[in-house]
């Protein structure tokens, strides 16, 4: 992802290419604009889902922690700074140290993201991280949006890597991963 202080396109801050490997981008999104489809609270504390309960807002950014600091390589963006700021004040307390490292090391940041919601060839700034949401589908099985009807929730799953929140899936939605990776036809 580009950060502001980079000079250069997303592109250009890709790892060297193999041309005999698939180069993969995945960019990560979330419905979860304070009080879009539910109230705020219903997003920190229940998750997006208006069916079952999901990770919450609120379980999202200890995840995030973890995650970025088991690979210094990783980056973090949020725009949803209300809950951010929330969370900091309710519930940081215990990764408020970490948090602030990596936000020092401009590993965890907030922006605020502008996102194209057509594809026009005449869009001016659009940036691929922008453009591929609207252009590709998420595999079936790694799609979590409630709104899409082709994301049904019933293999939609969130990817759960933390065992304090009961069910740990990490392994069997990596494989999907994988498996659907492997799928895709060879252009070598």
């Amino acid at each position: 992802m580009v950060t502001m202080k980079e000079k250069t396109c997303s592109w250009n801050n890709c790892p060297k290419w193999d041309h005999k490997l698939m180069n993969i981008h995945m960019i990560p999104f979330s419905h979860d604009d304070m009080g879009w489809l539910k109230t705020t609270n219903q997003y920190y504390y229940y998750g997006p889902s208006r069916k079952k309960r999901q990770i919450s807002i609120r379980d999202k950014f200890p995840s995030v922690i973890q995650s970025l600091k088991k690979d210094p390589k990783r980056k973090f963006s949020y725009s949803e700074v209300g809950f951010l700021k929330r969370w900091l004040y309710e519930d940081a307390k215990e990764n408020f140290i970490e948090f602030k490292k990596l936000v020092d090391q401009e590993r965890f940041q907030q922006k605020t993201l502008r996102f194209n919601w057509h594809v026009s060839l005449d869009n001016e700034g659009a940036i691929l991280a922008e453009i591929l949401p609207q252009i590709s589908g998420a595999p079936f099985g790694l799609c979590w949006d409630v709104i899409r009807i082709d994301c049904g929730a019933r293999f939609n799953d969130p990817v759960i890597d933390d065992p304090k929140l009961g069910i740990v899936n990490v392994d069997q939605k990596l494989t999907l991963l994988i498996n659907e990776i492997e799928r895709q036809p060879s252009y070598i």
